[in-house]
């Protein structure tokens, strides 16, 4: 086996399970900084960091039927669903406050439910486009509030970037003579939107404290290059 060969199996193997490991790192993670954030808020953080836990280890469970069947693009070398992920490594450093002048003040009331209907109907009809296009313009809108709805976003960049790289993937597997992985790239999406309901819940418990500057959920999770 030559080193290119060795190196593509190699990374064909690192996919394997992605999102399981990513979720897994996850919760490591969080365990680590709830103790931090129970000291910084005398234990009022203790609630959200097990919520989040909880609802990490109910994911992992969820994800199984779906990754069994990427794993047969990822064996022909198509990071379906790997590339899509964003590494822990890339969590921000841990900050125990955030400035006075950039805490939120008002709570951002956003709208998870109407966005979740508009990707329903394009991704049932096909139209990966203008729902990139939908999930965009939220962001857009969330990103003005970097320090609240944390989690809500985290989980719109993520659909955001699976389906923006849809197109490759599904041009990857025509090529190789595999099936169009549409169907499992929407299964991943329907999850995730169905997930909006509870980092909605999340992230409006989490404020009153984001408010006083603990940047709980905030700096939990890595970057998402969605656009």
């Amino acid at each position: 086996m030559s080193f290119i060969q060795a190196a593509s199996a190699a990374e064909r193997t690192d996919c394997f399970k992605a999102i399981n490991k990513h979720i897994t790192e996850a919760i490591e993670h969080n365990k680590e900084v709830g103790k931090l954030y129970s000291n910084l808020s005398d234990g009022e953080s203790e609630r959200l960091s097990f919520a989040l836990i909880t609802s990490e280890r109910i994911s992992r469970l969820l994800i199984k039927n779906i990754e069994k069947e990427s794993r047969i693009y990822q064996e022909n070398g198509i990071p379906l669903l790997c590339d899509e992920l964003a590494h822990m490594k890339d969590v921000p450093a841990f900050r125990e406050s955030l400035p006075e002048n950039l805490r939120p003040q008002k709570l951002l009331k956003y709208d998870y439910k109407a966005l979740s209907k508009i990707l329903k109907n394009k991704m049932k009809d096909n139209l990966l486009d203008e729902a990139y296009e939908a999930v965009s313009l939220d962001l857009y809108k969330l990103e003005e509030e970097p320090y609240q709805q944390c989690m809500t976003r985290h989980f719109l960049e993520s659909i955001a970037r699976t389906i923006k790289l849809s197109t490759v993937h599904r041009n990857e597997a025509l090529k190789l003579g595999l099936p169009d992985p549409i169907n499992v790239i929407k299964k991943f999406i329907k999850l995730q939107r169905s997930g909006l309901f509870l980092t909605h819940y999340l992230d409006n418990q989490a404020f009153p404290l984001q408010q006083k500057g603990l940047l709980i959920y905030c700096q939990d999770v890595p970057p998402i290059d969605w656009k």
